[in-house]
């Protein structure tokens, strides 16, 4: 601020002055999503990241089951560290490190050995520390950058899908009781930019974000999974299943916020007045 800089002055805003409305995100209801019978093809890989747990190998037996060429995409494990044995027979890819070139050089090879890479499914892992957390969102977003090409082509052929899975608290972060931890909601909503971003630039790629609760076993929460990537409807970037599993599909809406009482001046501490414009 200068010399030439006013303290903010106390403005009376009276009744007849139009109220701003305020917007409050809330959770929604949903139904369940119809079922659109679409296959990934079989020319295209599937990419799905390890996130340490017994999720990645019953998702990938249960993708297999539907006839998708699944590779596993493996983090270091100073990243992310298994708790969960990953049979030997799925196709594996290993990250040695976190650089962007390990990224790209990982994403080639599975093309060139196994297909071009028409689906990615990333399972966010679960209580990361945050300097990991932040290295896997960079990295989701670098997939994005060079899956690009192969995944609208796979869209435009039939089927293409860019999709991420949080274990938040089943509400998208809005629960008042999370059990989240105070690392989880920040980092990973970059995810949900991400897709909803995405979903904009790719019309014909399925991108979204699905916030499965921790308290849901792995077999349910497969299920909510595989539910949503058979859903038609574009519209929805963001779904949530909490604690009723399939029954409990939720969106986010912003909701108008209960107007303050207009039969009195409020008193706001502001440098603006009647004639300002903002």
């Amino acid at each position: 601020m200068g010399r030439h800089s006013k303290k903010a002055s106390c403005v009376a805003v009276d009744s007849k002055t139009p109220p701003i409305q305020r917007l409050v995100v809330q959770p929604k209801a949903l139904p369940q999503p119809a079922y659109l019978e679409r296959e990934l093809a079989s020319t295209y890989s599937c990419v799905l990241t390890d996130n340490g747990t017994g999720l990645t190998v019953q998702l990938t037996r249960a993708l297999q089951a539907k006839g998708w060429n699944v590779i596993v995409l493996r983090f270091p494990e100073t990243v992310v560290k298994p708790t969960a044995v990953m049979p030997q027979d799925l196709d594996q890819e290993m990250l040695q490190d976190m650089e962007e070139a390990s990224l790209q050089t990982a994403l080639h090879h599975i093309a060139q050995t196994h297909g071009a890479i028409g689906a990615v499914i990333h399972l966010m892992p679960q209580h990361a520390t945050p300097l990991s957390a932040q290295a896997i969102l960079k990295h989701v977003f670098l997939m994005a950058k060079y899956v690009k090409a192969s995944l609208n082509k796979a869209g435009e052929q039939g089927y293409g899908c860019f999709v991420t899975v949080t274990r938040l608290d089943g509400a998208l972060g809005t629960c008042p009781r999370s059990p989240m931890s105070t690392t989880d909601l920040p980092i990973s909503g970059g995810l949900f930019g991400l897709t909803k971003s995405l979903n904009l630039e790719w019309p014909h790629v399925l991108c979204r974000t699905v916030d499965v609760s921790p308290d849901l076993d792995i077999s349910t929460s497969v299920e909510a999974i595989l539910a949503e990537l058979h859903d038609p409807n574009r519209c929805i970037t963001e779904v949530g299943y909490g604690t009723q599993g399939t029954q409990g599909r939720v969106t986010l809406v912003a909701q108008p916020q209960p107007e303050a009482p207009t039969n009195q001046s409020i008193q706001l501490s502001s440098s603006l007045n009647l004639n300002s414009v903002v």
